[in-house]
């Protein structure tokens, strides 16, 4: 009996040793795989960056990084970081006296005084394409590939030039004498090269497109530039459109890195009708970059009603979207056909739902609701044109 008891005190003194000793610390980080020991971890800059920490207690001279607090995860401790002299650069990045470091890994081969990084927009999954990074003898990009050596997080940029290198737009860049794609020389004319969208752009001889291509199993896309020679004084970006550009005698189009295009003899005559997708030029429908020859479908008076709705002076129609098709929507009213929202519109007689009638919606007050992607007709409530029960 007295030895169950002394070791109940063992076990109560030992609790209380280590109660005792994280009160005292304060160094312990939360996550779930320490259910019963408290968060007690600070930001060292939350205006820059949420993922580094400083520590606190015995190891209040420790710089943590902690990517994914709200799952539970436990921070990495960065190697030799000196809290004295540690700075956040931005969300990603930050540098002490002796190493600069990406996440929780550091870079020794930098110039650290002088090494910044601008970012220019914050996209983690690409973050090669949305940053500057570079100190006063290189710009530089996250090195993908494996490396032998543990001190070096940054790839050097060859032939670029720090002093004068920029971002220009969207995986663009230059310096004073080249042109960069993702940080990769592209055989372009840098003085009068432009960016035009996120699929265009172009000097004095070259229209410039991006070109995705996929693996055979689909499992990886292999992104390259495609050049196509015209006079860039001529290409322009069509209004309120980002996926066309234009010369005097062409249309060109990029849908998610694929390029077509069609030729054309007058450009005052575009005209945009839905979104980055259809144009009209000349009486003429334009689709994805290609001619819409849809038997039936008269291309002089074809016109947008709205949404996925269009009309011509005979019928109707309802596109459905990433298609190359039109549905005709049969005795639809064209003097009073009108879009409300969503995939929903109206006549004088009915309501539709995409092609089809909504039963028992009356024209007369059925509204569309955007937020909740509802339609109301009196007492009804509507689901993707179905009466909700």
């Amino acid at each position: 009996m007295k030895r169950k008891k002394s070791l109940v005190t063992y076990i109560l003194i030992f609790c209380g040793l280590l109660l005792l000793i994280m009160v005292l610390t304060r160094s312990c980080f939360y996550s779930i795989n320490q259910p019963f020991l408290r968060k007690t971890g600070k930001l060292i800059d939350k205006e820059k960056s949420e993922y580094y920490y400083g520590g606190y207690g015995f190891f209040k001279n420790n710089i943590y990084y902690w990517k994914n607090q709200a799952f539970g995860d436990t921070p990495e401790k960065l190697k030799n970081a000196d809290k004295e002299t540690f700075k956040v650069l931005s969300a990603f990045f930050a540098k002490d006296k002796n190493a600069v470091y990406f996440r929780s890994a550091a870079d020794t081969n930098v110039d650290v005084s002088t090494f910044e990084v601008i970012t220019v927009y914050d996209n983690p999954d690409d973050l090669n394409g949305s940053l500057v990074m570079k100190d006063q003898r290189h710009v530089y990009q996250l090195d993908d590939a494996a490396s032998t050596d543990e001190n070096r997080v940054f790839k050097i940029v060859e032939g670029a030039n720090p002093a004068y290198f920029q971002h220009i737009g969207n995986d663009w860049s230059k310096d004073d004498q080249n042109v960069f794609f993702r940080y990769r020389k592209v055989d372009a004319d840098f003085n009068t090269f432009a960016n035009l969208n996120a699929y265009f752009s172009k000097d004095r001889n070259f229209l410039y497109s991006v070109k995705k291509t996929p693996s055979a199993d689909n499992a990886n896309i292999t992104i390259s530039i495609e050049k196509i020679q015209c006079n860039g004084d001529e290409l322009v970006r069509i209004p309120e459109n980002s996926n066309y550009v234009r010369t005097k005698t062409a249309i060109y189009y990029n849908k998610d890195g694929a390029l077509s295009g069609v030729q054309i003899k007058d450009t005052s005559s575009i005209e945009t009708l839905y979104g980055d997708m259809w144009l009209k030029v000349s009486g003429k429908i334009v689709l994805y970059g290609a001619w819409f020859d849809k038997p039936g479908v008269d291309g002089k008076t074809f016109s947008s009603v709205g949404g996925d709705f269009f009309k011509d002076e005979r019928h109707i129609y309802f596109w459905p979207l990433d298609t190359r098709n039109l549905i005709i929507i049969d005795n639809a009213n064209i003097q009073t056909f009108a879009y409300v929202g969503g995939h929903y519109a109206k006549d004088i007689n009915h309501v539709y739902y995409q092609n089809d009638i909504v039963i028992d919606a009356n024209p007369l007050n059925f509204r569309y609701d955007e937020k909740s992607d509802y339609g109301y007709s009196g007492d009804n409530v509507y689901v993707m044109g179905k009466k909700k029960k």
